[in-house]
């Protein structure tokens, strides 16, 4: 996995505006229980951006829309956006099915 990738928390993403600006990725804000070629394979196999994976993570963390919001400091329906494209790429019919799929993936 390149440096340019995975290098920041979303945390960090949200609080470094050149970084956020950059579009460089993110690990989930806990490290948590999803491992990097978890994620890898989300990405490749979904298809789902940087930011996209960030969102999914975050929502199998438990945060709401308007937390994700806050901590990646985008609005709600940015995150909604999101949280769409993901239902689209993924198939899941419900985001609460998410953290199901991300198992399964592993």
């Amino acid at each position: 996995m390149s440096d340019s990738m995975w290098v920041r928390s979303p945390l960090a993403v949200a609080g470094n505006p050149s970084d956020r600006d950059s579009g460089k990725a993110s690990a989930p804000a806990s490290g948590g229980d999803f491992s990097d070629s978890t994620e890898d394979l989300l990405r490749v196999r979904y298809k789902l951006t940087p930011r996209e994976l960030q969102v999914a993570l975050l929502l199998v963390e438990g945060l709401s829309y308007r937390e994700i919001a806050e901590t990646l400091k985008i609005s709600f329906h940015t995150v909604n956006s999101h949280v769409t494209a993901v239902r689209s790429k993924t198939g899941v019919p419900a985001i609460r099915k998410l953290p199901a799929l991300l198992r399964r993936a592993r």
